[in-house]
């Protein structure tokens, strides 16, 4: 995957087309849902690509990316359904056809809501993908 704008978008087309994922409702993190959650949620977001160079070969570049997950279930579903989909995911972008090496995986605990009245959990990505600098 040269192309790090599309990135985001590729990755959730990827976890969405999943068949063990196919449960979760998928969504970039900026995208607002309303009303109270039902189901399994994922929110996406790609952090700020920061690129080093790979190799002698100053053209080649290593883009080491970070993707944070926001994980939701409702209240009926329980906390456990949090960590499912987390391990889930994790495992689709570990062993996915993504042009993507993982590096890191992370969660924080599993925490719920009033407000949204289900239970919720971050989770962190660490990822490295090689590219071709573009001179243009």
């Amino acid at each position: 995957m040269a192309d790090f704008d599309l990135l985001e978008q590729e990755l959730l087309h990827q976890l969405t087309e999943k068949e063990t994922l196919r449960d979760i409702r998928f969504s970039r993190a900026w995208e607002t849902r309303k009303g109270r959650t039902e189901g399994v949620s994922a929110y996406l977001k790609i952090l700020p690509v920061r690129f080093v160079p790979a190799s002698l070969d100053e053209s080649l570049r290593r883009a080491e990316l970070t993707v944070s997950l926001w994980i939701s279930a409702s209240r009926e579903m329980g906390a456990n359904a949090c960590v499912d989909a987390f391990s889930r995911i994790s495992d689709a972008l570990l062993f996915g056809d993504n042009g993507l090496c993982l590096q890191t995986i992370s969660c924080g605990k599993v925490e719920y809501s009033d407000t949204t009245e289900a239970f919720r959990m971050n989770a962190e990505v660490g990822m490295t993908a090689y590219c071709k600098e573009s001179r243009g």
